[in-house]
């Protein structure tokens, strides 16, 4: 789920109508993508940094697919929302994105463990989030959950990595 919020164009009062409504519209457009977006960040990040076997599995899968697959549990990542929040000065807008990740054993369904991730962007008016086709807002929401996505991979694969085999952080 994303939902933007009408924060943007209480936030906006300072640019003309005519640019609210363009930039609105850029700004919807580009958060309508940002659940696309996050699923090639994750598999980028989990591509590189997860030394176990893992897939990414499109839509609903079933238990006994997997299990016939040979996993044994799935890391359920959700882009729960991307809110905009106008700032204290009320002429610029910010935006929040929250994510929920819940590992869940296959054999028994049971939560293995659930987290939750929050992030932030910059303050900024809705015109420079939304110029050159809000390549601003483009780029701080992909850093944004590129954080997420290293943070995850640090969770839930590295960290039990390390720990499971015993080795030993190397210093440079």
């Amino acid at each position: 789920m994303v939902a933007a919020g009408g924060a943007l164009y209480g936030a906006a009062a300072a640019d003309s109508g005519e640019a609210v409504e363009n930039g609105n519209a850029v700004i919807r457009h580009t958060l309508a993508f940002m659940s696309a977006r996050f699923l090639h960040i994750l598999e980028s990040a989990f591509d590189h940094g997860i030394p176990v076997d893992h897939v990414f599995v499109p839509g609903d899968t079933s238990d006994e697919v997997l299990m016939a697959r040979g996993f044994d549990s799935v890391l359920d990542i959700r882009m729960d929302s991307i809110s905009s929040l106008p700032s204290p000065n009320q002429l610029e807008v910010l935006f929040e994105l929250l994510n929920s990740v819940s590992l869940t054993s296959l054999h028994d369904r049971r939560l293995l463990e659930h987290r939750r991730y929050f992030s932030e962007t910059a303050h900024r008016n809705v015109s420079e989030w939304a110029n050159d086709d809000a390549k601003a807002l483009n780029a701080a929401l992909s850093e944004a959950l590129t954080g997420t996505a290293q943070e995850i991979t640090e969770a839930f694969f590295l960290a039990p990595a390390i720990r499971v085999q015993g080795l030993e952080p190397v210093s440079s």
